[in-house]
């Protein structure tokens, strides 16, 4: 059997299927790529969608504040920030400052996303803390559709924090007892009772919290890249703003709507957390987006520049004519990535929804990454990310394998199966679906990708929401 090399870390993963596997491998679509990066950079800023070019929406006596992707992105974010300081260079540098944004995660070392000597001397660089509340603005709250989902959303943890409260109490105090009382405490927050106070709390509430440097700015220019993404949509526009520049309680609140059926890949209308992205980003006030949408060869295959929204749907309808890849169910789906996404297991469990739609039911996933970086924070990943936020989406009874580099005791820890190898996985399905063979899919590059087994159920999906 031929071997097939899967993107998987800093490096490739050579795998050899088993003798007598029915295989099919799937990739994203190309589009041509742009032949000139920079002249279609300055073209976008010139006639923009949905906006006046940028060079007159930014004023000489304007703070600017642009805002950058943190290190999970990649896409020529260096090049393309340093058209934009050129294209409003009529602005004195003291009136512009660089925001990383870094939304929930660690603050990013500069030079890892663009930001070189030469830029950090001469601009003032914020890199975003979503835990610094001091370094935070209140610039609105939210109306009551989204705290009304939040009480019925209190109110089903309460119901269930009663059922799970022994289980949670024995893994809090085990934390405890290790010596681990930061953890402990943390552990407390992801129980379903500390989840139902916290959603209860923020349904009264529902603040919108964003770094100065991004709400006390006359103009924003946001900087980014257009992908699909499991609880948005697709990435780019105002999720530079928010979540990427908000508060940490504030993100969290968007987050748990991840439940919510209106919530899917590659659905941006009616999707009541991009929904809730938008509102909250445009209280700050005018913005400017630079997104651009990248081929799997890394290669850029459109830059679209204006309007957040517009220029971020318009980038989308792009996006997802690249990523979009009909075929049959499987029995098995291998979810292949590599950097950034496999950087660490929280980043890596983006790839675990594009399985999910052409899995079929008791069928499994073998999601293929390095995750060189750890975890990324055990009860996140575990509590948040995969309970509440792609469970649900996915057909019954699949089971989720783990191939990595991460010890095989932190996997057991997690709601992932550990196998050493793919064909190890492959060989106790064969056993557990009792098949001698079994159809599998390989999506080598998962997070660019939108499989679909019936190529319209997104957009009646979309559709359905939008008229509600």
């Amino acid at each position: 059997m031929k071997k097939i090399n899967l993107p998987y870390g800093p490096h490739s993963l050579t795998w050899t299927p088993p003798p007598g596997a029915a295989v099919k491998i799937l990739c994203c679509n190309q589009s041509p790529p742009v032949s000139d990066l920079e002249e279609s950079v300055r073209c976008s800023f010139r006639q923009p969608i949905g906006s006046r070019p940028l060079r007159e929406c930014v004023q000489p006596s304007d703070r600017v504040a642009v805002v950058v992707s943190d290190a999970a992105r990649l896409f020529p974010q260096e090049k393309i920030l340093k058209l934009v300081l050129e294209e409003i260079s009529h602005v004195d540098s003291a009136r512009i400052t660089i925001v990383i944004a870094n939304g929930n995660h660690e603050p990013s070392e500069p030079s890892r996303v663009g930001l070189g000597a030469d830029l950090q001397t001469a601009y003032r660089i914020v890199n975003h803390n979503s835990r610094a509340a001091d370094a935070m603005r209140t610039v609105g709250h939210f109306p009551p559709k989204e705290s009304f989902f939040f009480a019925k959303q209190a109110m089903k943890h309460l119901s269930r924090s009663a059922r799970s409260a022994p289980a949670s109490f024995i893994k809090v105090l085990r934390t405890a007892l290790s010596g681990d009382l930061k953890t402990a405490c943390r552990q407390i927050g992801y129980t379903p009772l500390g989840r139902a106070l916290f959603i209860l709390g923020a349904s009264f509430r529902a603040t919108v919290r964003i770094n100065r440097a991004v709400a006390d700015a006359d103009i924003r220019i946001l900087i980014g890249q257009i992908k699909p993404h499991f609880l948005a949509g697709f990435s780019g526009g105002y999720k530079a703003v928010f979540p990427g520049c908000a508060h940490r309680t504030d993100i969290a609140m968007n987050h748990f709507m991840m439940n919510h059926p209106s919530v899917g890949l590659a659905v941006n209308d009616g999707n009541i957390i991009r929904d809730h992205i938008e509102r909250a980003a445009k209280l700050c006030g005018k913005s400017f987006a630079v997104n651009v949408v990248m081929n799997h060869d890394r290669s850029v295959a459109g830059v679209f520049s204006g309007d957040p929204v517009r220029a971020q749907r318009e980038g989308s309808a792009l996006c997802r004519k690249i990523a979009a890849v009909k075929t049959e169910e499987a029995d098995v789906v291998i979810s292949a990535e590599g950097y950034p996404e496999a950087v660490n297991l929280y980043q890596f469990t983006k790839v675990v929804p594009p399985a999910g739609r052409i899995v079929k039911p008791r069928g499994a996933i073998i999601c293929a990454g390095s995750c060189g970086g750890g975890i990324g924070g055990m009860t996140v990943v575990n509590d948040i990310t995969c309970k509440i936020g792609f469970r649900h989406m996915l057909p019954k009874g699949v089971r989720l394998y783990l191939v990595s580099d991460l010890p095989k005791n932190s996997v057991r820890k997690m709601e992932f199966t550990y196998a050493a190898t793919i064909n190890e996985a492959i060989s106790r399905e064969k056993k557990r679906q009792k098949k001698d063979t079994l159809l599998i899919a390989v999506l080598a590059g998962a997070g660019l990708m939108v499989p679909d087994k019936t190529g319209a159920r997104d957009a009646v999906r979309g559709a359905r929401h939008t008229k509600k």
